[in-house]
């Protein structure tokens, strides 16, 4: 299964221009390593400084590879590696660095990868959701039918609304207030009246009749026919 993997892995290299290239630095020489963690493949110097930084590398001739580093590396490779890492990078930015120069190698290693100055969008990368539109407010106001036409009934003022939601309504069903007494303070005799009011039984009984009014009147004597002759 190795030799299978170091198969596949040397074919990858000498197929690829992009793998015939070390990734992060300009030598001439054949990369020989792989850092599994990129899926890249790097030459001698590069491999030291990488594993510097804590990525994982692994040498084609005398390591073993998973099933899954290999299918990374061809899904992945150098080529896939600089559109993504060096999306963003010019040489006017950060020059390439120079074969077996370990400090630029170093510096260009930490822009790329640790603070990932130049990483590009990945493919097929979703983007972003769009936003939703806002719902309408209920008190936009109530579309009604109308014969003569459809109007917007106005939503209530706020205060209100307030009011109407604090009324009482259980003074509707409280009894109407007596009205006023129009004797006013004349039968009052505790405010101060002169004669005392009338109460329901005295108001009840008929007027008095006058005295005059209740002795029977004498019958009329007829004139005397002999007086005047007398």
């Amino acid at each position: 299964l190795d030799q299978k993997h170091e198969k596949i892995i040397r074919d990858l290299l000498r197929g690829d221009l992009e793998n015939k290239r070390c990734m992060t630095c300009s030598t001439k020489t054949t990369p020989q390593y792989v850092c599994t963690t990129f899926s890249t493949f790097i030459c001698t110097t590069c491999s030291g400084v990488h594993r510097g930084f804590g990525y994982r590398v692994k040498s084609i001739s005398y390591a073993s590879f998973t099933p899954q580093e290999v299918a990374a590396l061809r899904a992945g490779g150098n080529g896939a590696a600089r559109k993504k890492w060096l999306h963003s990078w010019s040489k006017d930015q950060v020059p390439f660095p120079e074969e077996g120069n370990e400090k630029a190698i170093n510096k260009f290693i930490e822009k790329v990868f640790e603070t990932k100055r130049y990483v590009g969008p990945e493919a097929g990368q979703p983007s972003a959701p769009a936003t939703p539109s806002a719902a309408p407010s209920p008190s936009a106001g109530l579309q009604t039918a109308s014969p003569l036409g459809s109007f917007a009934i106005p939503a209530p003022v706020p205060a209100a609304a307030a009011a109407l939601s604090q009324t009482n309504w259980q003074t509707f069903d409280s009894p109407a207030a007596k009205p006023a007494n129009p004797w006013g303070g004349f039968g009052d005799t505790t405010s101060g009246g002169v004669f005392p009011a009338p109460t329901a039984a005295a108001a009840a009984q008929p007027a008095p009749v006058s005295v005059d009014a209740q002795q029977p009147q004498a019958p009329a004597v007829p004139a005397d026919p002999f007086a005047a002759s007398a």
